[in-house]
């Protein structure tokens, strides 16, 4: 059976995902005679991630929802922030116990232009460049985990680079992550983080 969700219950009645497929069934029976009921059966799944996730991405959070105990409030933008100056650092909080590396980052450019920045985690000293400028109304996309970058719905991979010596692209570790954006000239837009928090359980 192809890839899919798979999901758990905690004891505390929490729910989590992960990616994985259906392997085999470690054991089988005939039902045909038997009466109606519940039958337990084992069943074996392959799950490449490694990790578990949470039922909504950060995004939710903007809308009032209490993630795991945590009363996890953004800001305007959920979990992202105003760019308006020539260098802007805000929050991101990854609220599970593993780093997430997989998320949607885009940069938005409003009421003017933002040309060729370059973001940073402070904590993890990773960082990427984009070249180029954007124009009023478009947007950046970097999928991390595709990979892929879109530029106005068109791709801009090639004007992607990351730091020297590092493997990667940018990822959040657990608990607060201060990103900042720089800039040679005033920017002018928002930037925003959309991942599923991931834990190991």
């Amino acid at each position: 059976i192809g890839p899919g969700r798979l999901w758990i219950m905690d004891e505390n009645g929490i729910t989590y995902w992960t990616r994985a497929r259906l392997v085999q069934p470690r054991n089988t029976m005939d039902v045909y005679d038997k009466h109606h009921g519940l039958y337990s059966v084992g069943l074996e799944f392959a799950c490449p991630h490694g990790a578990w996730f949470a039922p909504y991405t950060d995004a939710a959070a903007r809308y009032g929802y209490a993630l795991y105990g945590y009363a996890y409030y953004g800001g305007t933008l959920g979990q992202g922030f105003v760019l308006d100056s020539t260098s802007n650092s805000g929050e991101i909080v990854n609220v599970g116990n593993l780093p997430a590396v997989a998320m949607v980052i885009t940069l938005s450019a409003s009421g003017g232009t933002i040309v060729t920045p370059t973001v940073t985690n402070l904590e993890t000293g990773q960082n990427f460049t984009l070249t180029g400028t954007l124009s009023d109304g478009d947007d950046w996309e970097l999928d991390t985990a595709a990979p892929s970058l879109d530029k106005a719905g068109s791709s801009d991979w090639d004007n992607l680079t990351v730091g020297s010596n590092q493997q990667g692209l940018l990822y959040l570790l657990p608990g607060s992550n201060t990103i900042q954006v720089t800039s040679g000239s005033t920017m002018n837009g928002t930037i925003a983080f959309d991942f599923f928090p991931p834990y190991r359980i």
